[in-house]
């Protein structure tokens, strides 16, 4: 009886260590979030992070593979991405000259880094160096850039494809744009015709910008309600 007591605990004590083993390795993956830019499709984003295009679907709830909205916030299922960013955190603020970190394993430890405008321009790009060959290394880089006025941007970390230098396994982060450039005049007001199947939500989307934002720039009380024609500024 004794004996089978012993073997009881011993097969116990495994078990928690096992699974404190699988809790450890769960905690050392990232979730990676990538943000839907002009001409990205859903099978070319699945492509670029070397995940199928029903894993992608799968994980972002999406049930029509064909329809993805620019500026759409996607959930990349990896348990281990390549490219990780740690800061600047999610709509922080992000002066210049800002520090971009975060742990990558990349081909020869290479991890470029860009930062887009509100618009999707490139305003700011830099290198840095992680791991490379399966091994995970920290990276660290500064970037500087500048806009005409304080606004929603992308913070983005990518490896160059060796094969032809386009971007793949892209991690990326929205934040705060703050360093205006000084005497830039104000940029003149966008302004959005309503279409038909037009929502607030799917305009801030578009434009990179919030329900609250539009709302307030047009003063309106309700922002379940705008119809067709109606002109709408875009902040």
């Amino acid at each position: 009886m004794k004996r089978h007591g012993l073997i009881v605990i011993a097969c116990a004590v495994i078990l928690l260590m096992s699974g404190s083993v699988v809790s450890a390795a769960q905690s050392q993956g990232s979730t990676v979030k990538y943000i839907v830019k002009p001409g990205d499709t859903l099978y070319r984003v699945a492509a670029q992070h070397n995940v199928s295009l029903t894993q992608l679907a799968a994980a972002n709830n999406l049930y029509n593979v064909n329809v993805i909205h620019l500026g759409q916030v996607l959930t990349i299922p990896d348990e281990r991405p390549a490219i990780s960013i740690a800061a600047p955190a999610w709509d922080a603020n992000a002066p210049s000259p800002l520090t971009v970190s975060g742990e990558s394993t990349t081909f020869e430890g290479n991890v470029q880094l860009r930062v887009y405008d509100n618009a999707y321009r490139v305003v700011g790009s830099g290198f840095a160096t992680g791991g490379s060959m399966g091994v995970y290394g920290n990276f660290t880089a500064t970037l500087t850039y500048t806009v005409p006025f304080t606004q929603p941007g992308i913070v983005e970390a990518y490896e160059a494809s060796p094969k032809d230098g386009s971007a793949t396994r892209q991690a990326d982060v929205r934040v705060r744009l703050t360093s205006v450039k000084p005497g830039a005049p104000p940029p003149p007001p966008r302004i959005h015709i309503v279409q038909p199947g037009d929502t607030l939500y799917r305009l801030a989307l578009r434009y990179g910008t919030t329900i609250h934002a539009i709302a307030q720039a047009n003063n309106l009380a309700n922002i379940n309600l705008i119809y067709v024609g109606q002109k709408l500024i875009i902040p």
